[in-house]
């Protein structure tokens, strides 16, 4: 069985030996996806594991707290109560933005 850190290290030198930016970019976002979904896995274990609260491991200290935050607003049924049209919307619009993707194919 591979180690994490086996597995670091062997994307860490296939990254290195592709000479095209796109080939590293690929490889890179398949090994973030593979950490981020075991990143995610671990804060389930250490909840169900350890609860709310402050920890220490060896080297490092953890502190799981929840928090509550306040649902977003249903703008559809908001319009329908006050009548606002999509028009009357529109004249409240922020600038444009424009946002940059990078999706690897195959």
């Amino acid at each position: 069985m591979i180690t994490e850190v086996q597995a670091t290290i062997q994307a860490t030198a296939t990254v290195e030996s592709l000479k095209n930016p796109i080939d590293s970019f690929a490889v890179l976002d398949r090994e973030y996806k593979a950490i981020k979904k075991a990143w995610e896995n671990s804060k389930d274990l250490l909840l169900v594991n350890f609860g709310l609260g402050e920890f220490r491991g060896e080297m490092y200290g953890l502190e799981i707290k929840a928090t509550t935050v306040k649902g977003s607003i249903d703008m559809d049924a908001l319009c329908a109560k006050f009548g606002i049209t999509e028009a009357d919307l529109e004249s409240f619009r922020k600038e444009s933005t424009t946002r940059t993707t990078f999706k690897p194919t195959i």
